[in-house]
Parts: C-alpha cells; sequence; structure tokens
C-alpha cells in the first residue's frame, strides 16, 4: 500500500505508525535521532519529580485494538500511580511497550538520524538525513514536535549558558550559588526542580515578562455549559467564561470552565474570521495559555516551598545583554544588571521556522509555510501542509503542535490521537 515516513519518533510519531500499520501500511520509515522512539523530549526525562501535567486517565492514546491503554498499563506495572500524577518517564516505559507492540506488527525502519532536506520528486518525495541518505516516500508527516527555544545569547557558546532546557548540565549547576531561568512556564519550573536537586543551596530567580508561575491543577467535574458558549467575536466569547467563572462559589470552578472551553477551542477557533484569529494570538493567547496548562499539584507545592524559604524568586523582565566573565554569567533582567552562576533558558519553544533547517530548507522550495498567526505552519483540516500560494503539498502533512494555528488545540493527547486519524485517512484513501 506504498511507503509512509514519519519524520519525528515521539509518542506523536508512535501514535501515527500505529494507526498506518493498523491500515495495512506496514512500509514505515521513522527518522528520529534518538536511540528511543516513543519518548521525544517530553517522556524521555527520568527525574521523578517531572510530573505529567495530567492524570493518567486523560493519556489513553490508542484507539488500535490490542495495544494497552495506559490506565490499564499503569495498573499493572505501577498501581500506586493510578490515581495520581505520574512521572514523564513512566509515561514513556509505557510508549517503550508501545514501540515493542508496534514493530510486531509492522516493518518499522527507525534511522537514528535527522532529516536536513525534502523536495518533491517525480516518485513522490524525497527525504534527505544528515549523512546524504535518501530516502523516497509517497507520503510524509512532518510530527517533530516542539523546537528548543530561540536562543537568547545567540553570540555566546558557554557551558554555563544553557540555551536547551532538556539539556541540563549537572556538573555545571551543582556548586551553583545563583541560578537565572528565563522563563516562568511548566518547562521553567521543572528545569527549577532539577536545579534545586542538582544545587540544593542555589538560589533560583525565574524572569519573565509577565511574571507568575502556573496554577496548580486539580480534578474536577466539568462545567456543562461550555456547549452554549456562542461562536461570537473573541471579546464576546471571553466575556462569557468569565461570568461563568465569577459566578461559582468554588475556588477550582475556574478550571471546571477552563477544562469544558478547552474542548470547544477548536469550535470556536474554526468559527472566528482570520481577523479574529489574529487577535486573540497577540492579545489573548498567552492569558489563555497560562489557565489551560496548569503545574501537577506536588510540582505546585514544592515550588512555592521555595518561594516561602527565600530559595526562589520570580522577577519581571526580559534576560537580555548576557555576557561570560571568568566563572559568572552578567546579565539584565528588564534593564536591571544580575550576576549568576549558570543562565537557563526555558522561554518557550520556538515557532520559527528559520531555527529547523529541515522547515527552512522546505520553505525555501515552496512546500511549507508559515500560518498567518505566527503559531507554526500552515495546514488544511485535515493536516495537509500549504504552501505559500494557499495550495496543499501533495504527500505532505504535519500532525502536533505546529498545527495550532488550524486547529488552536493541538497537544492534549485526544486531539492528537484525533488529528493522527485525519492524517491516516488520508492517506490510506490515496494509496487505496
Amino acid at each position: 500500500m506504498g511507503r509512509v515516513i514519519i519524520v519525528g519518533g515521539g509518542a506523536a510519531g508512535v501514535w501515527l505508525a500505529a494507526l498506518l500499520a493498523d491500515r495495512g501500511i506496514s512500509e514505515i520509515d521513522i527518522i528520529e535521532p534518538s536511540m528511543l522512539l516513543g519518548r521525544g523530549a517530553a517522556y524521555a526525562t527520568n527525574n521523578p519529580d517531572h510530573l505529567l501535567n495530567v492524570t493518567p486517565d486523560k493519556l489513553d492514546p490508542h484507539p488500535v485494538n490490542g495495544y494497552e491503554t495506559f490506565s490499564s498499563w499503569l495498573a499493572r506495572h505501577r498501581p500506586e500511580l493510578v490515581s495520581g500524577y505520574c512521572p514523564r518517564g513512566v509515561f514513556g516505559a509505557y510508549m517503550d511497550d508501545v514501540v515493542r507492540e508496534l514493530r510486531s506488527r509492522a516493518a518499522i525502519r527507525h534511522h537514528c538520524s535527522t532529516a536536513t532536506e525534502i523536495s518533491a520528486q517525480p516518485s513522490g518525495l524525497a527525504v534527505i538525513l544528515e549523512d546524504g541518505t535518501s530516502l523516497v516516500a509517497d507520503h510524509v508527516v512532518l510530527a517533530i514536535g516542539n523546537l528548543p527555544p530561540r536562543r537568547i545569547a545567540p553570540q555566546l557558546k558557554h557551558r554555563r549558558v544553557i540555551e536547551d532546557p532538556w539539556r541540563l548540565d549537572a556538573e555545571t549547576i551543582k556548586g551553583a550559588h545563583k541560578v537565572v531561568i528565563a522563563g516562568s512556564g511548566l518547562t521553567a519550573a521543572d528545569v527549577a526542580i532539577s536545579v534545586n536537586e542538582a544545587a540544593p543551596d542555589a538560589e533560583i530567580v525565574l524572569s519573565a515578562n509577565r511574571p507568575f508561575m502556573p496554577p496548580a491543577d486539580a480534578t474536577v467535574v466539568n462545567w456543562t455549559g461550555a456547549g452554549d458558549i456562542p461562536a461570537a467575536r473573541p471579546s464576546r466569547v471571553w466575556q462569557y467564561v468569565v461570568r461563568e467563572i465569577r459566578s461559582g462559589d468554588a475556588t477550582d470552578h475556574w478550571i471546571s470552565v477552563i477544562e469544558a472551553t478547552k474542548s470547544h477551542a477548536p469550535r470556536l477557533w474554526e468559527a472566528w474570521i482570520p481577523r479574529d484569529r489574529a487577535t486573540f494570538a497577540r492579545h489573548g493567547l498567552r492569558h489563555w495559555l497560562h489557565h489551560r496548562h496548569r503545574m501537577p499539584a506536588p510540582s505546585f507545592a514544592l515550588m512555592q516551598k521555595l518561594i516561602a524559604t527565600g530559595r526562589l524568586s520570580i522577577a519581571r523582565g526580559r534576560v537580555g545583554d548576557v555576557e561570560i566573565a571568568g566563572d559568572e554569567v552578567h546579565l539584565t533582567i528588564g534593564g536591571r544588571p544580575v550576576t549568576a552562576d549558570v543562565l537557563i533558558n526555558a522561554t518557550g519553544p520556538s515557532v520559527d521556522i528559520i531555527d529547523e533547517p529541515l522547515l527552512k530548507a522546505a520553505a525555501d522550495r515552496g512546500l511549507i509555510s508559515p500560518d498567518a498567526y505566527g503559531l507554526g505552519l500552515a495546514a488544511s483540516q485535515s493536516g495537509q501542509a500549504l504552501g505559500p500560494d494557499g495550495r496543499r503539498t501533495r504527500g505532505l502533512w504535519i500532525l502536533g503542535a505546529w498545527t495550532r494555528g488550524t486547529h488552536f488545540e493541538v497537544v492534549a493527547v485526544p486531539l492528537l490521537r484525533k488529528h493522527a486519524g485525519l492524517i491516516v485517512d488520508a492517506i490510506t484513501a490515496d494509496l487505496n
């Protein structure tokens, strides 16, 4: 039934491969530089304090017969974690078993390499690996996940300036007296937890223009009125949601409202005209993401403890003017001079194609283009890549975080499963 190349072997790429194999497509190449498929950056950590920010029941990804759900797997292997917030590495161990099952069903070829170019050929699409190897397939799916943050000190390459928050050097952090973390979101919280373990006496400073951390998550019953939210302009939708939040007596009622609204966010996004989407992307998106992506309760408690004991503080302003002086990092936060032992960039993933050579090469060939809202790549509702002229690129698909401009909500496991299913439906229809 043809050959499919998946660029990116994290959880989304593996779920997609499982769906393809279930439809009879057994010639599947996965390009992933990590030796382990299914983990990606999110689930590769072995730190037990890096927790999933949702409970296990929200992470049952496989609609394919024969694949064990995460909840069932957890009940057998780690029953003590069934009702709480699991370490992300535990979900990674579950994905290891999923990959083993997948390999028993399909001829998965794992290329432990990086894709550098993609081009249209008469016989399909060609993907070039970093060693020059060329792979050709009928269809290619870009499931590359989040990029590292944009560099905050592009002129420097120094071990005390860590630009990728998932590549922390524990030896560098050990003995540090002061560590500055650029960012204050979920990734910054995980980094602060790692720093606290490696240097338990260090002062930790988070910096951000909006200096507040994600709120704590809680298990709630979703608000039942989300289906009545009108598909009106963003300002009216926001007023409607805020009014409901303020009407509740329970302290966690706002979580009930946000969780229910999240399920309807794709409907609202699709109803908005491009101008409304652009307005929300500029003015409302950060506020929405702050409430939508919440911190696991145990992580939140630890962060609050660090604040209460004076170990952690949050400073207003962006990090800039980074320089190295001996073993010190000199920088500014909002223009104010600061000296630290280590600087870590946790400002959030880049969505600029110039930061990913494969995407830049594909854009230069006219195969892909940025979306109109600065959120990722332009794609159709089925996930097909759109070129700069708005036309669909035959055989090229996008799955995951880079389709936020099309679907808006893209990172939740049920939505990844849904969007992967749309792509598989389209691919199998074309190959049959």
